[in-house]
């Protein structure tokens, strides 16, 4: 069977010291190893392309009030329910008013275009 990867940062010490990086390995055992290895993506779309609401990856990406982008979608749920607030920083909005996000919707396309539609 073949290891499941994932990447774990580890702090290799303090100060001006780099931060280490780890390739997870596990072939189903409840006891995990790690080994000193590459960076290795982890698999899915950046984290930049999802909606911070539903963690999705945006499908209308939309500006709100805070700049934070969200898919309108579920911004425009989270208003309904009456929430004025920023998801992201909890801070008040003072506007529901959401703007197109032509770059994180080009971005969005690249992608699933690279990575097929079925991308998670």
């Amino acid at each position: 069977m073949e290891a499941e990867q994932a990447i774990v940062e580890a702090a290799s010490g303090s100060g001006d010291e780099a931060a280490g990086m780890f390739v997870y390995e596990s072939e189903g055992s409840e006891d995990p190893t790690f080994s000193e290895g590459p960076f290795i993506a982890p698999p899915g779309p950046p984290r930049g392309l999802c909606c911070p609401i539903s963690m999705e990856i945006m499908k209308d990406p939309v500006v709100a009030a805070d700049f934070f982008t969200y898919d309108r979608a579920f911004i425009e749920q989270w208003f309904a329910r009456g929430k004025r607030t920023s998801p992201t920083t909890n801070a008040r909005l003072e506007s529901t008013v959401l703007t197109p996000n032509h770059l994180a919707k080009s971005q969005v396309a690249e992608f699933l275009s690279e990575n097929g539609d079925a991308a998670p």
